[in-house]
This record gives structure tokens, C-alpha cells and sequence, in this order.
């Protein structure tokens, strides 16, 4: 195999303010949102000013949390936000007058382990303490040093939050070391709020001793990347909540379910400390206290976050889907408008007409952070600016991979459509549910569109859904010509029906649960399956009663005439009469092979026994509709036997079982939570003892009925050994015909 192109050194950028007019409006939307939460505060801190040792009445939160993945933009956003609040920003303005953004941001990526966080998130306020003295030449009412507040701020902080040194000191030094700690933990608060007042009175050239206005001044504190240092990020939001000031706003970014992670596994560790300092080891503590460990430390975790970072106070950013992607500029250089010439191009004006019709079909999927778009514009940026056409091929298929996550084989253009490397098998999972028919111990769910699943090297375990819609967007690609993907295959395994049934198991290994997917005629490609949940919210709205007897023709009439729709499609053959009806199906069903194509014969008669193994009871459908789909089939030239009806049976059944016990595709149960692996012969007897059950089930209102410890009265009934055979599907057992494998394409 040729081998992959790779990335060729060269400058990256970092993050960045971004101009106003280059934001996407999801971007430009949450700088709207930033800019009314400031307004709120900065109102709100006007109304009331804080008096020392008297019980608040009007504290409210000062945080805004910008939220997102890695690589989402979330630093860039913070960039461009304080730019902007600091009025730095040609042709954009600050929304209010009196913000005074302190720098330097702090970033909480590079913190000393050892150095006092109280100590570390004063320390803009030192710079800014000897730049309001600078500037401003009216003293403040007490005439009181703002350094020397600062200072004494810091000294308390450091003393009342960090542990006491009394290693080799007597009685007496140890108690005046616990006593200095103590002060500088209740005088902290009253401290702070001097010194914070006292630079607002500067500020506003307040010169009264006894100042008690509110004069108009926000100060903003930026804190970047909060929860990378995971064994500070529960002192960090502890000092935050220490210096509360009406007059003072925090901004910070970070992802927060990392941030939760690391607070509820805070709240554990100290659970479990503190048995063990009350003399319970971690051999006492059995499997019962740790489940009510992990839900104390949950409550306990939600209840502080939502007083620290209530959610009316936060963004939240998210991956890009394609189309998000397709308006981003090539010309990173340029700061406004005005400087991007005719030449310069978007991301979709460059990839062209194709890929965009790909993004069109990909709807909103989100692929990739807006630092991995970045990262491919600048691996390509100049070799794009200074190449002839020929390179310019190569490297619009370079960029199109860099946006998926993949490579090319060799250059780029070896061979048309490119090769890419991406390896895997690309499939769909069961949606959201929509409406459940319900029995005793059968349920048919509608579900909503497909979710998409990806398993890179054919391994167990799925990938991220990020990662699985980059994949799904290469397999469309694939589809229109664009890439080529020898090792990506695309097997659709859950569709928008599904039935679950429960049965009686006699093995251990295996649970009486058995999923079964309606079947495919034609596996849909990947644009289709991505339409999969408009057909599902059509047949949701549809007049259909919640109770069984009312799924009649018009609700699987959809499913039959979309699959026949696909197959005509795939194989660029006309669908004369698209109104298909159980009347006509045997007729369609057999003008649909092309001429004298074994394939399609083949697949047809696959689907027609598939089709019939839906009749039996398991299923769920009511007796007449299923007598009626059975009439129907039997009418077709491409029937198989009975005994190849009964052998896809057993085939069916089998993958039903798989599908539960492997936990493929659940039914409210995550496909990550497989359960175990049994053994191929538990699973042969677990089919048979399904099949026994079936055997004894006289029709299709049995299943519904009948209890899980053993068959009621209603549901016993003449054995059978397969679906039930009418007068045309005795005349079918006659025909000989080879056992036919599933297609797979």
C-alpha cells in the first residue's frame, strides 16, 4: 500500500482575538450574550453597597463560564470578549463605559503546585492597584495606600487559606500561629472589600471618609482553562466565592464535565478519608457505602456547581458540523473586510460544489473543533496561496482529510477518487424512541433518526460521536466520488423500527431479551440513512392509535416503499409507481430485479423471507395485517422455500439475541454497557429454546399476551414448526432453491 501522506512542519497558530465581522453568528451570538450578563452585573452591583459584618441581603452571582470541548475556541472567544470589553477593537465598542479588565489573564494551566492559590488569583490586582495610584492623583477617603491594602489583602489570604507551620514550635508559638491563621481567615472578606472600594472611590475621585455609594466601575478578572489542574480547581472555585464583590466579575473557560469529574472526585476522596480517619479502612468499606459515597458526592457536587456556576451563567461551545465549517475564510491574515481581496476564498469555496453538497447532506453532524480547522488551513495556507492547479488538487484532498481526520495515500492525486486511510467499520445505532406499542412482553418502538457509530480497526469499542460523524462524512464522500476508503466499510445495522421481545431463557448465559431490526431490502447509503428520521417523524404524526390492532398497512407501507425506493436508486432504475400497497407488493417485488441479475434476484428473495420471518409472533404485528403480508409474498416470483424461510428464522432470532446480549443496539441501555460474552453453544440453545416457545404460540396476539414464567391459556395452540403456511405457501414449499447469504453491501 502506498504510503500516507503525512503533516510537513510548519508554523501553527495560537490562540487568538478574532475580529468581529470573521465570527460565525453561533460566535457572534454568544459575544451578545457575554455582553448583556456584563450589563445585568454591572446594574445589579450599583444597586447596593457591601457593609462589613452585616448579613448580605442582595449577593448574586459574578461568574460567566465559557464552556466547550478542547479545541472548541474557548480562549479565542475569552480573547476577542476582553479585546472588545476593553475597547480595543476598531469598529466594535465596549457595552458599558466603566469596565476595567485586570490583566494579566490568568491561566491555570501552569500553576505551581506549590504557590497559595489566594495568593496567585490577588495577584492582578497588585498591577492594577499601582496603575489606578499612577493615573489617578485624588487620593480616596481614608488617603489609605492602595499597595499597601493590597498587600495587607494578600498577607491575610496566604496566612487564613494556607496550612499553619507549627513543625518543632512550642505550645505558645503554635497557638499564635493557629490565632495569626484564624484572623486572616474571618478579616479576609472585610479586607478585600476595603481595598476594592477604596480603588473604585480612587477611581471615581471620591475623596469622603465615609463613603457608602456604589460609584459606576466593573472590575474583570479572565481565568483561563480552570479545570486543567485538577487537585486546585475545588480551592479555585472556593477562592472565587471568597472574593465575591459586587463590583467584581470573574469570566472564565474550561470544559465543565471535566470540571464536575474533578469536584465529585474531590468530594469522594474526602468521604473516604474521613472513614478512614474515624478508624473504617478502605477493607470496611463495602460496596454499599461506596454506592452511597458516589451519590452523596454527586449532590453534594451538583449542589455546589449550581451555586458556583449556575447554568443562566454560562456558554457553551460546541464542535462544527461541515456546514458551520464552509463560510470560515482561507485568508487568516486579514483583519476586516476591507482587506480581503477577490482571491482570497472560505474553506467552501475552495473544497467546491461537491463537498459542499456533502456538508448539505451532513446537516448539522458536528466533526471537528475550530483549533483543527485551524490547524488545517495553517498546514496549508501557503502552499495553497503559491500553487498551479495540478497542486491545488492535491491539496484541496489534503484539506478535505485534515477536516476528517484522516490521510491520503500517497501525494494526493495518485488516483482519482484519492484513497484515504481511514480504517473501520461505520455504522448506525437505535435513535431516540418516538412512540411504544406495548403487550406484556413485547414492545415496538419507533424510533427517531439513527445515531452513527465507528469502530476504528474493527475494534469492540466505538469511538466518540465527533470522531464517528468525521467517518460518516468520509463514507459520503466515498458515495460522491470524492475519496476512496478500502478499509471503511459502511454496515447499517439499526434502522427506526424495532421490536423487543422477552422470553423464558433456559440458559444462564443468556437473557430471555431479544432486539429484532426491521429488515433492510437494500442497506441505504449513508445519505439515506441520514434521512431515516424524517420518515420516522412522518410516521409519528401519523393517526395511528397506541394500541396494537391499529398498526395496520398505512404504518409499514412507509418502511416497504423506502426500502424498494433505495434499491431502485442504488441501481439507477426508475420506481414507476411509488404508491406501493400490500396489493401491488408481490408485483413490485418481482419487476424489481434488473434483467436476468442474479444479485438482485438474490437480495430480493432474502428480503421477501426476511418479510415473512416479520409475520410470525414475536414481532408483534396484529394477526390480520400479518395474514394479509404473508398472501401478499407468497405471490411472488422470488419467494423461497419453507425450509430456507425456517434456516433465516433461525438467522434472525440469533443476530435478535446478539444484538441484546452484546449490548450492540440497546433499547435505553448506552451500546457501550456490554454485559458479557457467551459462549457460541449458550447462544445456539438459547435460539432453540426461543424457537420452542414460538412453536407453541397459536397466533400473532399470543406473544402479547402470554407471561414470561409460562404460557397463559389464551396462548396455547397447535405446534408449528414455522410461520404459519397458507394454501400459496404450501405451493411454495415446492420450489427448490439454493440457501441464499445475506448481502452485505
Amino acid at each position: 500500500m502506498p504510503s500516507a501522506s503525512r503533516a510537513v512542519p510548519g508554523l501553527v497558530s495560537e490562540a487568538v482575538p478574532i475580529p468581529t465581522s470573521r465570527l460565525s453568528p453561533f460566535e457572534q451570538a454568544r459575544l451578545k450574550e457575554a455582553d448583556d450578563w456584563i450589563t445585568t452585573v454591572f446594574k445589579d452591583g450599583k444597586q447596593h453597597r457591601w457593609v462589613a459584618d452585616e448579613i448580605s441581603a442582595h449577593r448574586s452571582g459574578r461568574v460567566l463560564f465559557i464552556d466547550g470541548p478542547r479545541g472548541a475556541g474557548k480562549t479565542s472567544l475569552l480573547l476577542t470578549l476582553l479585546k472588545r470589553w476593553r475597547n480595543e477593537e476598531e469598529g466594535s465598542s465596549a457595552p458599558l463605559k466603566h469596565l476595567r479588565v485586570l490583566l494579566p489573564i490568568l491561566d491555570f494551566d501552569p500553576l505551581p503546585r506549590a504557590m497559595p492559590l489566594h495568593g496567585w488569583l490577588l495577584e492582578p490586582w497588585r498591577k492594577e492597584a499601582a496603575r489606578i495610584e499612577k493615573d489617578c492623583t485624588l487620593r480616596g477617603g481614608s488617603g489609605e495606600d492602595l499597595s499597601e491594602l493590597w498587600a495587607e489583602v494578600f498577607e491575610r489570604a496566604v496566612i487564613g487559606w494556607t496550612q499553619a507551620s507549627v513543625e518543632g514550635k512550642g505550645v505558645a508559638e503554635k497557638a499564635l500561629a493557629y490565632q495569626e491563621q484564624a484572623s486572616g481567615w474571618i478579616d479576609t472578606t472585610s479586607l478585600w472589600h476595603k481595598f476594592v472600594y477604596a480603588a473604585i472611590c480612587r477611581l471615581a475621585g471620591c475623596q469622603r471618609d465615609d463613603c457608602k455609594e456604589a460609584h459606576p466601575c466593573m472590575f474583570v478578572i479572565a481565568i483561563d482553562d480552570v479545570d486543567l489542574q485538577v487537585e486546585h480547581v475545588p480551592q479555585l472555585i472556593h477562592a472565587i466565592r471568597l472574593f465575591h464583590h459586587p463590583q467584581v466579575a470573574y469570566v472564565l473557560t474550561g470544559n465543565y464535565d471535566h470540571l464536575r469529574f474533578a469536584l465529585k472526585l474531590d468530594y469522594m476522596v474526602r468521604h473516604q478519608s474521613g472513614g478512614r480517619t474515624h478508624g473504617h479502612g478502605d477493607q470496611h468499606v463495602d460496596e454499599e457505602i461506596r454506592k452511597e459515597i458516589r451519590i452523596h458526592s454527586d449532590q453534594l457536587c451538583d449542589a455546589f456547581i449550581e451555586k458556583a456556576l449556575p447554568p443562566h451563567s454560562m456558554l457553551t461551545l460546541e464542535s462544527w458540523s461541515l456546514q458551520e465549517v464552509m463560510p470560515l475564510r482561507l485568508d487568516s491574515n486579514a483583519s476586516s473586510k476591507a482587506e480581503i481581496s477577490s482571491k482570497e476564498q472560505t474553506v467552501g469555496g475552495f473544497l467546491g460544489d461537491e463537498w459542499k453538497k456533502i456538508a448539505e447532506t451532513a446537516g448539522s453532524l458536528r466533526i471537528t473543533t475550530v483549533r483543527r480547522v485551524q490547524h488545517a488551513i495553517d498546514r496549508h495556507d501557503e502552499r495553497r496561496t503559491n500553487s498551479n492547479e495540478r497542486q491545488e488538487a492535491e491539496i484541496l484532498n489534503l484539506f478535505a482529510a485534515d477536516l476528517c481526520g484522516t490521510s491520503i495515500e500517497g501525494n494526493g492525486a495518485a488516483s482519482k477518487p484519492v484513497q484515504v486511510t481511514l480504517r473501520g467499520e461505520l455504522s448506525t445505532r437505535l435513535g431516540a424512541i418516538l412512540r411504544v406499542w406495548e403487550g406484556h412482553n413485547l414492545k415496538i418502538f419507533l424510533m427517531d433518526q439513527p445515531s452513527i457509530a465507528f469502530f476504528p480497526d474493527f475494534s469492540e469499542a466505538a469511538n466518540s460521536q465527533e470522531e464517528a460523524h468525521r467517518a460518516l462524512i468520509v463514507q459520503l464522500a466515498v458515495e460522491k466520488g470524492q475519496f476512496g476508503a478500502r478499509a471503511l466499510d459502511w454496515i447499517p445495522d439499526a434502522g427506526i423500527l424495532a421490536t423487543e421481545v422477552q422470553w423464558d431463557s433456559k440458559q444462564a448465559e443468556v437473557d430471555g431479551t431479544a432486539i429484532f431490526h426491521w429488515p433492510w431490502l437494500q442497506r441505504p447509503k449513508a445519505s439515506e440513512a441520514l434521512q431515516l428520521g424524517e420518515v420516522a417523524k412522518a410516521l409519528s404524526k401519523a393517526e395511528i392509535g397506541n394500541s396494537r390492532t391499529d398498526l395496520q398497512e398505512e404504518f409499514i407501507k412507509p418502511w416497504i416503499s423506502e426500502n424498494i425506493k433505495w434499491f431502485c436508486t442504488n441501481r439507477e432504475k426508475p420506481l414507476a409507481e411509488p404508491n406501493i400497497n400490500l396489493k401491488n407488493l408481490a408485483q413490485k417485488l418481482s419487476d424489481l430485479p434488473r434483467d436476468n441479475n442474479k444479485e438482485d434476484e438474490a437480495e430480493i428473495k432474502r428480503w421477501i423471507g426476511e418479510l415473512f420471518v416479520m409475520t410470525a409472533p414475536y414481532f408483534g404485528l396484529p394477526e390480520l395485517l400479518c395474514q394479509r403480508l404473508r398472501d401478499s409474498l407468497n405471490e411472488c416470483k422470488h419467494m423461497p422455500s419453507i425450509q430456507e424461510i425456517h434456516e433465516e428464522e433461525k438467522r434472525i432470532v440469533k443476530n435478535a439475541i446478539i444484538n441484546w446480549q452484546m449490548g450492540i443496539t440497546h433499547i435505553g441501555r448506552q451500546p457501550s454497557e456490554k454485559k458479557r460474552d457467551p459462549p457460541p453453544e449458550a447462544i445456539s440453545k438459547a435460539v432453540d429454546d426461543f424457537l420452542k416457545v414460538r412453536e407453541k404460540l397459536s397466533n400473532n396476539d399470543s406473544w402479547w399476551k402470554f407471561t414470561k414464567s409460562g404460557l397463559s391459556s389464551q396462548a396455547a395452540g397447535q405446534k408449528r414448526s414455522g410461520p404459519r403456511k397458507t394454501s400459496a405457501s404450501k405451493k411454495a414449499a415446492t420450489k427448490q432453491s439454493g440457501k441464499t447469504k445475506r448481502s452485505r453491501s
